[in-house]
């Protein structure tokens, strides 16, 4: 005849229990995170680049991105290759970044510039801020890639009309591109470092995708007005 014993059972009966417990967690958690966000995931990168001396804010310490089925192949090549080129126009500057390859949400691989129109540069002034607030410029032109797909741009900044302006202007053209200043103040900054580049689909408002921030020292990008 069979005897339940107490004693031998009951610790692990709280093991099974505890076991059951952790599985049904589990499955639950996943249901919920992806079915809540559709299948999106939200990652947070840190463009404040605080080991490069860059001052930064907590509200502006970290900005979101979407990652789901768009990605980029070679991000970091918006970085590693961003260069300035030989101007005979020394009143400007012009400059390149590392093209890119996007992936769709269809899988279809392609250069970036094929599925987005237009760019938007973001620039920090190194080492500076204002009241706690990140000196902030931003190139918004049209996406455009050079022949052998290696880069995209060039891109110019009238350094010499930004420098020669006062600090209370705040939007500069030149060749098509629109270039905005934030928070600057007493007078213009003379270094500003590549944090990010967001790109913009024709027939939308918004600048929806959003590159990532640098890697390493190595990777970062400085402009010299």
């Amino acid at each position: 005849m069979f005897v339940f014993n107490r004693k031998i059972y009951k610790p692990l009966l709280v093991i099974f229990g505890f076991v059951l417990f952790s599985i049904a967690s589990y499955v639950i958690g996943y249901q919920v995170g992806f079915k809540s966000w559709g299948k999106q995931i939200s990652i947070s990168l840190d463009p404040a680049l605080s080991v490069r001396g860059l001052a930064s804010t907590e509200s502006a310490a970290r900005s979101i991105a979407t990652v789901s089925n768009e990605e980029y192949t070679n991000p970091q090549n918006l970085f590693d290759k961003a260069q300035i080129l030989e101007n005979t126009q020394s009143d400007s500057i012009l400059f390149v970044i590392g093209n890119l390859l996007h992936t769709d949400e269809q899988g279809n691989t392609s250069f970036v510039c094929k599925n987005f129109s237009q760019v938007q540069l973001w620039f920090e002034a190194l080492g500076l801020a204002i009241k706690g607030e990140k000196v902030i410029m931003t190139i918004n032109t049209d996406c455009t890639e050079n022949k052998d797909h290696q880069y995209i741009g060039p891109f110019s900044i009238p350094a010499k009309k930004i420098l020669e302006s006062s600090i209370v202007e705040s939007t500069f053209s030149e060749n098509n591109s629109e270039i905005q200043f934030e928070n600057v103040s007493l007078s213009w900054p003379k270094s500003w470092v590549l944090i990010k580049a967001d790109f913009k689909k024709a027939g939308t408002s918004d600048f929806s995708v959003v590159t990532e921030t640098p890697e390493t020292e190595d990777d970062i990008f400085v402009i010299e007005l």
